[in-house]
């Protein structure tokens, strides 16, 4: 097989460059997921609708939480309804009625959609106990969180305590 130099080129400084900035962004923490999040919870799924694109409109999906923890710009007990662009929902359902989950999301575009914030994602799947399964940010050396805390198991309370503090930085 021939590549030609034009073709190759760009594969071999993106075959470079890509891990390093991999390994870069490997994982946000607490505090940069914070601050780049305008609403931080832990809710459960109640509703999920698909909506086709209208003529000019973008195709999207309606999800509506039960938020069961206010972290950030929502307040516990109220029913928040999102949409994420539907391109999101390539291959599998992304959440499913009865889900329990942690989400950081960014403050809705022009087109009222958002996604979660973070690398990987700003979602974590809760199990009936209030654990999170597995957290999605890595931890700062200097952030405290409760001392029975992993990064595997962490119950939502001990994660709403340094995201509440971020906050208010």
């Amino acid at each position: 097989m021939h590549c030609s130099p034009k073709l190759s080129y760009p594969w071999i400084i993106l075959s470079v460059l890509c891990p390093t900035l991999i390994a870069q962004n490997a994982q946000s923490t607490i505090r940069q997921t914070t601050r780049r999040s305008a609403y931080i919870f832990a809710g459960t799924v109640t509703a999920v609708e698909h909506i086709d694109a209208g003529e000019s409109a973008v195709g999207s999906v309606q999800i509506t939480f039960h938020v069961d923890r206010a972290m950030r710009g929502v307040r516990t007990g109220q029913n928040l309804t999102i949409r994420e662009w539907s391109g999101l929902w390539t291959g599998a359902d992304r959440y499913l009625p009865g889900q329990h989950v942690v989400l950081c999301l960014f403050r809705p575009s022009k087109l009222g959609l958002t996604s979660t914030v973070g690398t990987p994602p700003g979602r974590m799947e809760v199990d009936q106990g209030g654990g999170i399964l597995q957290l999605a940010w890595s931890v700062e050396p200097n952030e405290s969180l409760a001392p029975r805390s992993t990064m595997k198991g962490m119950s939502v309370r001990d994660l709403a305590r340094p995201v509440a503090r971020r906050a208010g930085e």
